[in-house]
């Protein structure tokens, strides 16, 4: 599942007190993952490139306290929760793993993952 697609099915499940404050934030957190990677994937110069992963990679920090501000608010023992924080990991171990010295190869296999595609 993608990560976007996964917080909104997540941030679903939120009282609805939260739909303008945490809910929100979650979702544009995770849609923001996404887009700065997407848009590092375009840059010509590599301190660009850097410029847009590190982007990506506060977002996904942003997402992941979120998540642990949501948890409290969700049923107990909620899979999504799991599963979303699973994806946030996985993602954040990629986003270290990216070669700086090669980032076109390197962004494009990362971007062919199923977590990215629409």
């Amino acid at each position: 599942m993608h990560l976007a697609d996964e917080i909104y099915l997540l941030s679903h499940r939120l009282p609805t007190a939260e739909r303008f404050g945490l809910q929100a934030r979650l979702r544009r957190s995770a849609v923001s993952v996404v887009a700065n990677i997407a848009e590092a994937g375009d840059r010509l110069t590599l301190r660009e490139y850097r410029f847009f992963l590190g982007v990506a990679s506060a977002s996904l920090r942003e997402l992941g306290e979120l998540m642990d501000g949501a948890a409290p608010l969700l049923p107990l023992g909620d899979d999504r929760l799991r599963r979303a924080r699973r994806l946030v990991d996985d993602i954040a171990e990629e986003l270290w793993s990216l070669d700086p010295s090669t980032p076109e190869a390197s962004l494009t296999a990362w971007l062919s993952d199923a977590k990215f595609r629409g």
